[in-house]
């Protein structure tokens, strides 16, 4: 009698003669042990199917390899299969002589970084040994089809949304969805489209401030005087300046236009001569 898999923390499977089997499965019940007869037409992963190996092995040879393009574990070693076609193809070979170490397998997939386990296939045996072996740890199990007895198509429906829901970027699984009808929305008058008009900097947002608080006075750039009394005036349509003599004001963009600053004194003095 050999382990023929070591299934979780708390379940193995026992493999060898059927009166070797039935003598433990009678010692293990006396033993307080939960022990079930599982329905197989032979001890896999047994000494006992030893005579299958060679036909195995020769069927394993004739098949092309590739190398993974993403890490497959094996159940017989607990760890990814190798990155070489050739080994793997002999690793194989001897498969179903070894013990299923599942358990192993799920904690080396989980410490690799595996977080979230899909069981295909009828029921839900293999998602509750995960929750078994990973009790404690950050994961998610979801099983496909985890009740014979309910409708398969929505227990498929509702394991892809539960993937959905945790991340995974599932779409167009179903091929016989109808497509989605989005009714149009109403445009509200009341809706205003935000964009660049709209920002105030902070500059012209304090200059807006100062404005309010300084009784709303404006001041005019202060022009300096030449000895001549008379004050340089910049037209800005032109880009020039030409001096205005005896005024106190700025030329605006038309040239017709003058603003005068009541605060501005000229003070000219009378030009002196130079000596014969």
């Amino acid at each position: 009698v050999v382990m023929a898999n070591l299934n979780s923390k708390k379940q193995v499977v026992l493999g060898g003669p059927t009166a070797d089997i039935l003598q433990a499965h009678d010692a293990l019940k006396v033993k307080k042990y939960t022990v079930v007869k599982l329905p197989v037409s032979a001890a896999f992963h047994t000494p006992l199917v030893g005579h299958a190996q060679k036909p195995f092995a020769k069927a394993i040879r004739s098949v092309k390899f590739n190398k993974p393009q993403i890490p497959v574990y094996s159940n017989a070693t607990a760890k990814a299969y190798p990155a070489t076609a050739k080994t793997i193809q002999k690793q194989l070979e001897s498969h179903i002589l070894n013990s299923v170490r599942f358990r192993e397998e799920i904690e080396n997939i989980h410490q690799d970084g595996g977080r979230i386990f899909i069981e295909f296939g009828p029921k839900n045996v293999l998602t509750k040994l995960v929750d078994n072996i990973l009790s404690g740890e950050e994961y998610t199990a979801v099983a496909l089809n985890e009740n014979p007895k309910k409708d398969s198509d929505r227990l498929l429906r509702e394991a892809m949304v539960k993937l959905c829901v945790i991340g995974l970027p599932l779409q167009k699984f179903d091929p016989f969805a109808l497509p989605s009808q989005v009714a149009p929305v109403k445009k509200s008058a009341m809706n205003v489209s935000l964009n660049g008009t709209n920002y105030v900097s902070e500059k012209t947002r304090q200059e807006f401030e100062n404005t309010m608080n300084n009784g709303f006075q404006v001041s005019s750039p202060v022009a300096s005087i030449s000895s001549s009394g008379s004050v340089p005036v910049f037209s800005t349509s032109t880009g020039t300046s030409s001096p205005v003599s005896g005024t106190s004001g700025l030329q605006t963009a038309t040239g017709n236009q003058q603003l005068f600053d009541a605060s501005l004194k000229l003070k000219t003095e009378p030009a002196k001569q130079r000596p014969a």
